[in-house]
C-alpha cells in the first residue's frame, strides 16, 4: 500500500486503515511513530472526537500469502 493513502476496513464500517510503513525497509529496527489521531478522524469520518475508546495496531500480509512479523510497545496519547 502506498503510504499517504487511506483505505476502509473490509471488515468494519466504521474503520479506516492507514499505513505508516509499508514493504522492507527498517527491516530489524526499532522505528517511532507519531499520528495525529484527533486529525485523522476529522479527515477521514468527518467528525470532530474528544476522546478515544479504543484503537488497533496490526501487521498484514494474509492476502498476498507472505509473511509479516512485528513487535509494538508504549503506545500512549497526549493532547498535543
Amino acid at each position: 500500500m502506498p503510504l499517504g493513502q487511506a483505505f476502509a476496513n473490509p471488515f468494519r464500517d466504521e474503520a479506516m486503515m492507514v499505513p505508516l510503513r509499508s514493504g522492507d525497509a527498517d527491516t530489524g529496527a526499532w522505528r517511532e511513530e507519531s499520528v495525529n489521531v484527533k486529525a485523522d478522524f476529522k479527515r477521514y469520518f468527518d467528525r470532530d472526537v474528544d476522546r478515544i475508546e479504543g484503537i488497533a495496531v496490526m501487521t498484514d500480509c494474509d492476502n498476498h500469502g507472505g509473511r509479516g512479523q512485528a513487535w509494538f510497545g508504549n503506545i500512549w496519547f497526549s493532547a498535543q
